[in-house]
């Protein structure tokens, strides 16, 4: 609860300073989430402060990516979209934005990672550098 509050309390921040954080729209496609980085992440080298595999209302990519086409403020701040796919057909999609205001923050980004394999469940991560 604590590192939520943190968290959150830094989205805030950050908000106001014409930098975001992505960790709410992180939440919005979790839901319920664990600490860490699960081995499906570092097996893809991979690091993830919170994570959640089979989202209770997203069971593949294209679903939470059409969730999130609707809610990320892509008209307001920069929010960048990679996507890879592996030679397993391994899915990996990133959204990434920075963490910097006003000079603060300089090189951090916040990073929300959607990841699938054919015939696995769809794991979110998320990755915020240290504020």
């Amino acid at each position: 609860m604590k590192k939520f509050i943190v968290l959150s309390v830094a989205a805030v921040c950050c908000l106001g300073a014409h930098a975001i954080s992505l960790f709410p729209h992180f939440v919005d496609v979790a839901g319920d989430y664990k600490d860490g980085t699960p081995e499906k992440f570092r097996n893809l080298n991979i690091s993830t402060g919170y994570w959640r595999e089979s989202p209770f209302f997203f069971s593949n990519i294209k679903s939470a990516e059409e969730f999130l086409a609707d809610t990320l403020p892509f008209s307001s701040y920069v929010i960048t979209r990679e996507e890879k796919i592996l030679d397993d057909k391994t899915q990996i999609v990133v959204y990434m934005t920075s963490l910097e205001a006003d000079g603060l923050n300089e090189g951090k980004f916040s990073r929300l990672y959607l990841v699938q394999t054919p015939g696995e469940p769809l794991y979110v991560g998320i990755s915020e550098d240290q504020i």
